[in-house]
């Protein structure tokens, strides 16, 4: 229990926090809604609305290995939370799913572990992306903010999988994190 509070913690702490400053210091006018409890697992993880685009956030913050805080941000999407803004219905009509990813670990091995495995089965990650209505991936290193539609990782992991194929891990992770290159953070 104490290593689940923790981990939420660090989870709020490194990733939701910095993502929240993110979206209230944006030009267009976000309504943010934080969850006042950080080890709730009935809600998202964070709410942003603007008019015709509510942004469900599942947020992850990866310490150790990989497999194991990816596996909550693939299945979000499956979940029916409640949506904080809805008092009549538990989605609205304009709901995107998001995942929100900080690391204590190099950020490019971040980048080719995604990549790793939008690769093995690209058909899948296509249907997920457009049946679950998945818009966004935030990565969130250092207090700053990329903000990349996931349509796009997609079609990086793409030119990824051509470049990488047959490469040692090192090299992937320099592959990666050229493709990534032109998206920065802020």
């Amino acid at each position: 229990m104490a290593g689940e509070k923790t981990r939420a913690n660090d989870e709020r702490e490194y990733v939701v926090k910095p993502l929240k400053n993110w979206f209230e210091k944006r030009k267009t006018k976000w309504d943010v809604y934080l969850p006042p409890n950080p080890t709730s697992a009935t809600g998202w993880d964070l709410e942003a609305r603007r008019k015709n685009l509510d942004l469900l956030v599942e947020a992850k913050y990866v310490k150790g290995t990989f497999i194991s805080s990816f596996s909550p941000l693939v299945t979000s999407p499956l979940t029916n939370r409640p949506q904080h803004f809805m008092k009549r219905k538990r989605k609205s009509w304009c709901a995107h799913k998001c995942w929100a990813i900080g690391s204590n670990d190099e950020i490019r091995n971040t980048y080719q572990k995604i990549f790793d495995y939008f690769v093995r089965t690209p058909s899948f990650w296509r249907n997920y992306y457009e049946d679950l209505n998945v818009k966004y991936v935030y990565f969130v290193k250092d207090g700053k903010v990329m903000e990349i539609s996931f349509k796009r990782l997609l079609d990086i992991a793409e030119v990824y999988d051509k470049e990488a194929t047959g490469k040692r891990p090192i090299e992937k992770r320099e592959i990666a994190e050229k493709l990534m290159q032109k998206h920065t953070y802020e």
